[in-house]
């Protein structure tokens, strides 16, 4: 119990207390929204006709490129990382799966 106690006490008494209850409030907002958008942007496969969607996949992977580049230039660094460059060629092929299951199951459950 005494650990504990001590570390609770070194945080509140931390100059860096407003930076870290900032963090903490900007990750519960963006959790927030994050969980009221997530999976609205296949709205448009369901009420539009998207053929064999490959066009879909290929405008949805260049719009999450342009965002990309766009929080790359407002935060003001280029950082490669390897596997952020394995993790997106997974999701873009998870996105080619996508036209298919919400055509067939629904966007309900196809979130699922």
């Amino acid at each position: 119990q005494r650990p504990t106690f001590v570390f609770v006490v070194c945080i509140c008494a931390s100059p860096y207390l407003p930076h870290i209850m900032l963090t903490i409030l900007l990750g519960y907002i963006g959790a927030i929204v994050a969980s009221i958008f997530f999976g609205s942007n296949y709205v448009p496969v369901k009420k539009y006709p998207t053929g064999d969607g490959m066009a879909f996949v290929y405008v949805f992977s260049n719009g999450v490129m342009v965002v990309g580049l766009i929080a790359m230039f407002i935060n003001g660094e280029a950082i490669f990382v390897p596997t952020g460059l394995l993790g997106g060629s997974l999701w873009a092929l998870g996105n080619l799966a996508v036209i298919p299951i919400v055509k067939t199951l629904g966007l309900g459950l196809g979130q699922l």
